[in-house]
């Protein structure tokens, strides 16, 4: 005897033959059309994150419902970037929304947002993916969280194609190698090493062009042996301005001399700066024992800007002098 079901009677609860047939819930109850968004269940909620209002923009929207008919959202904007065409996972009593297009800058994200409530985001990490994801997959599996292919920029800038690689998020005390595909920037390596910092250290070895070595803050080096600092001013804090006259002064007493390593005395090799010892006591920066290329550089662009004014100062007195002269003369 055929069954039949009156569709109408049914309400959202009601159980379905294997999903063979479906009823709106309501009348178009979402606050929006979407389209790339993101869905997932936590806390005993349904939520909605994020997505595409007109197929191009962007939405920073999250919203919740416990019935599907009426949704709220969840503070204003709560999400830190207009995303569409992310991933989204419940894991460890967090939502974590992974990658995605960012709209508003055009550009694609490598960074991973968590939240216990859906209102307050915070970014795990710098660039936490390590490459630029969108359009992948999202899953939780033995424990770990996982992004699993989609579309990706190597560069960043450039072309973008679709890839083949699987990432595995990692506890800092788990050594893990995840080895990905072949494809137009070579092989790449995924090693993550123990560590007993604040975030674990993340190698890339890639045997075609791009990174060698990418850092968890985003510094790297790069296949023909630059290393790049990380130096965003997402990253920084504590701002101050410098005193160029007085640095100029200090870099003129500063010791400057040629010398090589101990371990590279065999070798012959020189090198030419001050000490770490002498650099520290001068200006404060880093420590005692070592000095970062970058503040040596920032201590000469300082000390070049002193001697810009002064250059300046100087020329303008040489021209008032000179229109005294020709006033004299005349």
């Amino acid at each position: 005897m055929a069954k039949f079901i009156n569709v109408n009677s049914q309400s959202a609860g009601s159980t379905l033959d294997n999903g063979q047939i479906w009823i709106e819930v309501g009348s178009g109850t979402m606050p929006t059309a979407l389209s790339w968004h993101t869905a997932l269940v936590f806390d005993s909620k349904m939520w909605v994150i994020g997505g595409s209002v007109d197929g191009a923009t962007g939405s920073q929207k999250v919203y919740y419902s416990t019935d599907g008919i009426t949704w709220t959202e969840a503070g204003t904007n709560a999400l830190p970037k207009a995303l569409y065409s992310h991933s989204a996972i419940a894991y460890n009593n967090k939502m974590w929304v992974m990658g995605g297009r960012d709209n508003a800058t055009g550009t694609y994200e490598a960074y991973v947002y968590f939240s216990t409530d859906g209102i307050t985001w915070t970014a795990s990490g710098f660039n936490a993916l390590r490459y630029a994801a969108w359009e992948h997959a999202s899953l939780v599996f033995n424990d770990k969280m996982w992004v699993i292919g989609g579309q990706t920029r190597y560069p960043p800038v450039g072309g973008s194609f679709t890839h083949n690689k699987v990432l595995i998020s990692c506890p800092m005390t788990d050594t893990v190698v995840i080895t990905g595909a072949s494809n137009s920037t070579g092989t790449l390596l995924y090693l993550t090493k123990t560590h007993t910092g604040t975030s674990p250290a993340i190698v890339i070895i890639n045997s075609g062009s791009g990174e060698s070595i990418l850092d968890d803050s985003g510094a790297k080096l790069t296949a023909a042996g630059v290393w790049t600092d990380a130096s965003s001013e997402d990253l920084k804090e504590n701002f101050e301005d410098l005193n160029n006259a007085e640095i100029l002064t200090k870099v003129t007493i500063l010791n400057v001399k040629k010398y090589n390593y101990i371990k590279d005395t065999p070798l012959g090799i020189k090198h030419c700066s001050p000490t770490a010892e002498e650099f520290y006591a001068a200006f404060g920066l880093g420590d005692s024992t070592s000095i970062s290329p970058k503040d040596m550089a920032g201590i000469a662009y300082a000390a070049i800007k002193a001697l810009k004014a002064e250059n300046e100062s100087l020329l303008s007195r040489i021209e008032a002098l000179e229109i005294r002269v020709t006033n004299l003369g005349g």
